[in-house]
């Protein structure tokens, strides 16, 4: 698939920047012959126990992580073999990437704006929180989403560890401008980091699913058909459902502020039926035991946590939380996992799934003026509640509404907005910054509806 990530690219693009690097690390042998065993349908669990076992240091950490909490076994696992057999292929194969690829990023020391443990430590959140949300909606294999959750950002390593004067450029630009870093990547690259470690992975031969859910883990996914070539052994649905959960994991991450993957900004995520597969409770029950799990992935992974944000996170974790003081009520999406929704459970708001408009009023009329934010992101959704926030907009109750790209210029919704709640409205425009929308959220009476 490599012709697909240079077709997107550019050839030139690529060409340039590959000149800067000359050189990119090589996929220890260990991996490419563990692949090639999987791949053989004669192949069997000895043979790869026997791969593995020839690199001893990998062979450590492998049986390390098999018996650490996070699989929670109740034995102990001694071989590779016993590893092997309980994990099964898949398993070990993603543990066996993910553990090599670190190890290839994970001695940079240099100072530059994006610190190379805090990316590693983000990625490593996606991973582990990709894999519990994945659990927790009974997705068949959620060793897949934790390789990919791992390694989604490794197109912003390459560009930080043989660019980091260019990189440094995109992040504050990115940062000056409150927009997406992969906007800045595209318009000083000419291609963004999704690309660049889709294109890496390519050359590394893992797995075509991997790469394509590298490439598209900031969109694009509706063009995959016709870029890909006749005979590709994965389709874009089987992509889009590790997609689904990658992204989703992502903004957990973020939301959490655990690590920095130089990215300031955050975006809804969109699927349709996706609300169907992954509840919001799924999602908020996750984003409380992240700290938990990466703070014990993160060591299996020989990252030094040592006044880290996943500390500061943990130690919060640790304490009782305050009973909620507000109530957020938000409208069920079908089509997407409500940014804002884990944005007010990260606020210790109490969170509310409605269904429609009178399950709406009826809330309100029983716990008014408790009910204190409200969070949509379409015309329809707006619409129906419309009449209910007229009604309570004077009696103190505060009103947030999500304004997402697709809609800053449709007029419709302009008007509903302007309308709504006699005009005191809250208006969070996407993409933002994670820290502004926490801001508007916890004190919702300052204004900021120049985001």
């Amino acid at each position: 698939m490599e012709d697909v990530w240079i077709q997107i690219a550019g050839e030139d693009n690529l060409d340039a920047i590959i000149g800067k690097i000359g050189w990119l690390p090589s996929m220890p042998w260990v991996v490419n012959r563990m692949l090639a065993i999987i791949e053989d349908e004669n192949s069997n669990a000895e043979a790869l126990a026997e791969v593995i076992s020839k690199d001893q240091t990998l062979t450590a950490r492998v049986l390390k992580m098999v018996n650490s909490a996070y699989y929670g076994f109740e034995r102990q696992i001694a071989t590779v073999s016993h590893a092997v057999a309980i994990l099964g292929f898949n398993a070990i194969r993603s543990l066996v990437i993910s553990l090599s690829i670190f190890e290839l990023f994970k001695k940079d020391e240099r100072l530059t704006i994006l610190n190379h443990q805090e990316l590693w430590l983000h990625s490593i959140s996606v991973a582990v929180c990709a894999s519990d949300v994945a659990s927790r909606s009974g997705f068949p294999t959620p060793e897949e989403t934790f390789v990919c959750g791992l390694l989604h950002d490794i197109g912003k390593a390459l560009f930080n560890e043989f660019t980091p004067e260019d990189y440094t450029k995109c992040i504050e630009l990115a940062r000056q401008k409150d927009t997406s870093l992969t906007i800045a990547e595209q318009e000083l690259y000419g291609f963004n980091h999704a690309t660049f470690g889709a294109w890496l992975a390519a050359k590394w031969e893992l797995p075509e699913k991997l790469q394509a859910t590298i490439a598209f883990h900031h969109g694009g996914l509706d063009e995959y058909d016709d870029l890909t070539p006749d005979g590709l052994n994965v389709s874009a649905d089987s992509v889009k459902e590790v997609l689904q959960i990658v992204e989703i994991a992502d903004m957990i991450s973020k939301i959490a502020d655990i690590g920095f993957s130089g990215d300031y900004a955050i975006s809804p995520i969109r699927f349709p039926g996706l609300g169907d597969r992954i509840s919001e409770k799924t999602c908020i029950d996750a984003l409380a035991k992240l700290p938990g799990l990466v703070k014990e992935s993160a060591g299996l992974f020989g990252l030094d946590l040592d006044g880290s944000q996943s500390d500061e996170a943990d130690e919060g974790a640790d304490e009782q939380p305050a009973a909620p003081a507000k109530l957020a009520a938000v409208f069920k999406d079908h089509d997407s996992i409500s940014l804002v929704a884990l944005m007010l459970a990260d606020a210790n708001y109490e969170v509310v799934t409605l269904e429609d408009e009178k399950s709406f009023a009826t809330l309100v009329e029983s716990r008014s003026p408790d009910v204190t934010v409200w969070a949509g992101g379409t015309t329809d959704q707006l619409g129906l509640v419309k009449p209910t926030l007229d009604a309570v907009g004077t009696s103190g109750s505060n009103l947030v509404i999500v304004v997402p790209p697709e809609l800053e210029e449709d007029a419709e919704f302009g008007e509903l907005v302007a309308k709504t709640g006699g005009g005191n409205a809250l208006e969070i425009h996407l993409p933002a910054p994670v820290w502004k929308i926490r801001e508007a959220l916890i004190q919702p009476e300052n204004s900021y509806q120049a985001m």
